[in-house]
């Protein structure tokens, strides 16, 4: 994707379109919005498509201009444009590059957050192959939906473990967003490979707590459960029990603190509630 940037910069493919359709390419190329508003009056197409199935939209994104993506959607440029090749949308190609702003634009304009291309991937897919923890958040909050799999079957999620020491924060903003989905799942598959401190599962147990309260959802309750048991057998595994409450300055009860321990061990699963 990052490659396509490139080539649409610096060798436009826009002449299969006509003429007037262009000049609107070659003026998001040289920046010169007044120019767009002018050709887009005349009667330029703004979705138009070139040789590669790329409408005007597209080349705004090797510029990064916020208000080209502006001038095209108010002309009615289709946000969610699809690239007849490979299926993706400009939406795709702004994660993979992480343009922030460009992100925010389109998701203002109605981009899909959750458009799929050929292989099915998603641009929250894109966005964690980046690794780029703003971008991931931004489509989160557009409400890009982090348990879609691909067509190999991996959820953005599951990207992330794969390189998860190197992934660690895109995985760690996952677990809030498969949290709140109720996907116990991936939490369970998360939950392992996050060294999580006492102040986080202080933190997740309240989010817990809250949306059990809000929706009396039972798996709010039961993820909570599970949350603690993963988390504190992945911390314990790494320093005994009364280590944790000494550095965090906590005084353990000695009933939880021997439940704690004994579940750490792997002898039996200790009561949390």
């Amino acid at each position: 994707m990052k490659l396509f940037l490139i080539i649409c910069l610096l060798f436009p493919s826009a002449h299969a379109m006509n003429n007037l359709d262009q000049q609107l390419v070659q003026a998001i190329q040289d920046n010169n919005v007044p120019l767009m508003e002018q050709l887009l009056d005349a009667g330029a197409n703004p979705n138009a498509k070139d040789f590669e199935s790329n409408t005007p939209i597209y080349y705004t994104l090797g510029r990064n201009n916020i208000e080209a993506i502006r001038v095209l959607v108010e002309a009615g440029a289709n946000p969610n444009a699809v690239n007849e090749d490979q299926g993706y949308t400009p939406l795709h190609v702004a994660a993979e590059n992480d343009l922030i702003e460009v992100i925010k634009e389109l998701l203002a304009a109605g981009a899909n957050p959750n458009a799929v291309n050929k292989r099915n991937e998603t641009p929250l897919h894109h966005a964690v192959h980046g690794d780029s923890t703003q971008t991931v958040q931004v489509l989160l909050n557009g409400g890009a939906n982090p348990s879609m799999r691909d067509d190999k079957g991996n959820t953005p999620l599951d990207d992330a473990l794969k390189w998860y020491k190197l992934k660690l924060k895109t995985a760690t903003i996952l677990l809030e967003a498969v949290v709140r989905l109720r996907d116990t799942h991936l939490v369970e598959k998360l939950l392992p490979k996050l060294p999580l401190t006492l102040v986080e599962l202080h933190h997740y147990n309240q989010l817990l707590k809250k949306l059990y309260q809000q929706t009396d959802n039972l798996t709010y309750k039961q993820m909570g459960t599970e949350f603690r048991a993963h988390a504190l057998k992945h911390a314990l595994a790494k320093r005994a029990a009364q280590e944790i409450a000494h550095t965090h300055n906590v005084t353990l009860p000695q009933e939880l603190a021997a439940q704690v321990a004994t579940y750490a061990q792997g002898k039996q699963k200790a009561n949390y509630t």
